[in-house]
């Protein structure tokens, strides 16, 4: 199992010896682990200004010299104010698509050399199990942590590389994209991902004893 923790969260528990780890809850039904990479760079950003901005960003990366080595394809969140402009964008340089959100996110994430993405959970775990190489740019507006503390943890993995949004530009990605396809792949990662299973085994276990019930939880 992977050793990635949220040091310091733990401070503010109390009665840790009370706690159990049930590890991480990710839905993959129906997407393959093992694929076969292709030289796609895939960006998707959530929604507000600093969304706008690396979407932005993103797309600028993807028209420098050397960029054209990878189709960019930019995935535009219906939460972004000036959504119709970004698409506008869309096949203005032969190896970029600009669209908007796809259902089959999971199965881009799960084939593309690199994910250039915030740090949200279910995408960072997601991109962990996968395999795929990131690049992370955490939401940090309004003192906002939860995501930089994310990705600074999973960044001590030789796939990932985490940066501040302001040390972000295109030049920056495009040397992070070279610098991640030219690593040797550190593959699919083990991680506890039945996390919701296993929790509601420990309530029904912690119900039925209180009750004085034997508990079979094989199968």
């Amino acid at each position: 199992e992977i050793g990635v923790r949220l040091v310091g969260s733990e401070m503010c528990i109390r009665d840790r010896d009370k706690i159990q780890y049930t590890g991480y809850i990710v839905d993959l039904d129906g997407v393959p682990v093992c694929v076969k990479r292709i030289d796609e760079i895939l960006v998707s950003i959530g929604g507000g200004n600093a969304g706008e901005k690396l979407v932005r960003t993103a797309i600028a990366a993807a028209k420098l010299p050397r960029a054209d080595q990878w189709h960019w394809r930019c995935l535009v969140s219906p939460h972004l104010v000036r959504r119709g402009e970004l698409l506008e964008h869309n096949q203005s340089c032969k190896h970029l698509t600009v669209e908007p959100n796809r259902k089959d996110f999971t199965k881009l994430l799960s084939r593309c050399a690199v994910s250039i993405q915030q740090a949200g959970y279910n995408t960072v775990v997601e991109s962990l199990v996968l395999g795929t190489p990131c690049v992370l740019i955490p939401f940090s507006d309004w003192g906002e942590k939860e995501q930089t503390i994310r990705a600074e943890a999973v960044a001590k993995i030789s796939s990932i590389l985490s940066f501040h949004v302001e040390e972000v530009t295109p030049v920056v990605l495009l040397e992070s994209v070279e610098q991640l396809c030219g690593r040797e792949s550190s593959g699919e990662i083990a991680m506890q991902v039945d996390g919701a299973k296993y929790t509601a085994c420990l309530l029904y276990t912690s119900d039925a004893a209180d009750e004085g019930l034997g508990v079979d939880l094989g199968g």
